[in-house]
């Protein structure tokens, strides 16, 4: 089957340009405004996990530590105007994602504490009040 060339998944994107907004600091703030409406404990609820406040907060910790990996590895922020392809960027960690919890599966490694977080890639792409 071959696969839409509309994005060039195999090739890196430049170094970042370090212009425009925060990227993390504006998703931090998007997530704190979810904690109004999760409730107290994780629930289930048509197949995806409905967040706890807790579920929420680890999330924005794995956030802070990714954004203070990739400040140490490229000096800035992730960055609104960046220059890169963010359609791209995102793309290519969805590859590696759907490789490491296959290889997690293969390895009979317990994903489970992963399911809770998937959440908020719906959140996001189906929220639309963003500007």
């Amino acid at each position: 089957m071959a696969c839409n060339n509309r994005f060039n998944v195999s090739i890196p994107e430049p170094s970042p340009i370090n212009q425009g907004e925060q990227v993390t600091t504006k998703l931090i703030e998007f997530i704190e405004s979810l904690k109004d409406k999760a409730p107290n404990y994780t629930s289930f609820q048509n197949n995806f996990d409905i967040p706890s406040k807790d579920t929420l907060d680890e999330i924005i910790q794995i956030i802070k530590l990714r954004d203070e990996f990739g400040f140490k590895k490229y000096g800035q922020h992730l960055m609104t105007g960046d220059k890169r392809n963010s359609i791209n960027d995102a793309l290519q960690e969805f590859g590696d994602l759907i490789q490491y919890l296959y290889k997690a599966k293969l390895n009979n490694e317990d994903i489970s504490h992963i399911k809770k977080y998937i959440f908020i890639l719906n959140i996001i792409l189906n929220y639309d009040k963003f500007k």
